[in-house]
């Protein structure tokens, strides 16, 4: 039969939790970017460091998240100052001087990945720029 839109919301709801929890796993890993097709969805997932200017800051070494806990979740504790003080440490800046961002995208249908790194850039741009205070959450 047809599947009804509260069942399509929950699948989503779940799909959705468990690309978060697989994203997790990578950044465990070091991996701050990733990609992953799964059915006829692309997820894609970025974590970053930017400084005021919306430069975005290399890492000084791949993150060893054995150095930070516990992992985000929905309370995420100190866990991305803790990140930036371990593979950003060479960029000391006053409190509120650096900001971390991250983004899971979801995309329908067949996208290449090059096509889906863009898409997930130019939609961090379009967030920054309209927002009311010129700043989407900052994690730290």
């Amino acid at each position: 039969g047809d599947i009804d839109c509260h069942q399509l919301t929950a699948l989503l709801y779940m799909e959705v939790w468990k690309m978060c929890k697989l994203f997790r796993a990578h950044l465990v890993d070091g991996c701050t970017s990733a990609a992953i097709r799964e059915g006829d969805f692309l997820y894609s997932y970025h974590l970053w460091f930017e400084d005021t200017a919306g430069t975005a800051l290399p890492w000084d070494q791949p993150a060893k998240l054995s150095q930070v806990a516990p992992l985000p979740g929905i309370l995420a504790g100190s866990f991305y100052k803790d990140l930036h003080r371990v593979v950003c440490s060479s960029h000391r800046q006053p409190p509120g001087a650096i900001h971390c961002y991250e983004l899971m995208c979801i995309h329908v249908g067949v996208v290449s990945m090059q096509h889906a790194a863009k898409q997930a850039k130019r939609l961090a741009n379009a967030i920054w720029e309209t927002s009311a205070v010129n700043s989407p959450m900052n994690l730290l």
